[in-house]
């Protein structure tokens, strides 16, 4: 696990036990009721991060409504795509509650049969997995965080995960580290704010199938979702404070 990554576990483990120990405390106060302070505060939070995904979400939709009339329906390496006609050099999918994906006419010309065929592949696995979803809690997660270097590093790693296990999707059908490191070379960013254009996090990619093509595996640590993050909080807290109103004091 990367340094950021244990600062955020840690971070997780120490909240959650002095939670518990608040509630504890709390619970043994005259009219104490350990829950709801916290449990206010953590729903407010998940509130807030509902409303921003919600927001980004909207925007994706609005963006797929805009790209609309300038895609037509097509197999692309057997995978059902929406080619944007006119499009740039790029692949992403887009919807968060239905993805589709989505390749520019660019992009089509300027890869052969192999690098189109890795491109696809990785943009599948990201409508199967639901990653605009994924992408959604993030962006919300990374509004939330502000200016704080540790988290927003962290969640910029786990976005990275996102792209190297779709990466790994592609490879484990077949395609060869080099071909998709050079579809990576080859496509533009694209929709880089929605966090799943094909050629998102490229530097730590290319890093990472290096290591597959030399080494045979990708030595990268897994993260935690952190997506989801501030769901947890709130079943965390509600739970350390259940225990804590039960643990006696002595």
């Amino acid at each position: 696990m990367s340094p950021s990554g244990r600062r955020a576990v840690i971070a997780v483990a120490t909240a959650a036990t002095a939670v518990t120990l608040l509630c504890v405390i709390a619970a043994r106060l005259p009219g104490g009721d350990p829950m709801a302070a916290l449990e206010v505060a953590v729903s407010a939070l998940v509130a807030i991060w509902l409303l921003l995904g919600a927001r980004s979400a909207y925007r994706g939709s609005r963006a797929a409504a805009r790209l609309g009339s300038r895609c037509r329906p097509s197999q692309v390496a057997g995978v059902e795509c929406q080619v944007i006609v006119g499009g740039a050099s790029e692949a992403f999918v887009l919807g968060a509650l239905r993805p589709r994906v989505y390749v520019g006419e660019a992009l089509l010309l300027a890869l052969a049969a192999d690098e189109l065929r890795a491109v696809v592949l990785h943009e599948e696995h990201h409508r199967r997995t639901r990653a605009p979803l994924r992408s959604v809690g993030l962006e919300a997660w990374l509004a939330l965080a502000g200016r704080w270097a540790a988290i927003r590093a962290a969640i910029d790693e786990r976005t990275a995960d996102l792209e190297r296990d779709a990466d790994r999707a592609a490879l484990q059908a077949g395609v060869r580290p080099a071909t998709l490191a050079a579809a990576l070379v080859k496509a533009d960013g694209g929709f880089r704010s929605m966090g799943v254009g094909f050629a998102a996090r490229a530097d730590r990619r290319l890093r990472g199938l290096l290591e597959i093509a030399v080494d045979g595996e990708d030595r990268t640590p897994a993260r935690l979702p952190y997506e989801w993050l501030p769901i947890a909080a709130l079943a965390t807290i509600a739970v350390a404070c259940q225990v804590g109103g039960s643990v006696p004091l002595s």
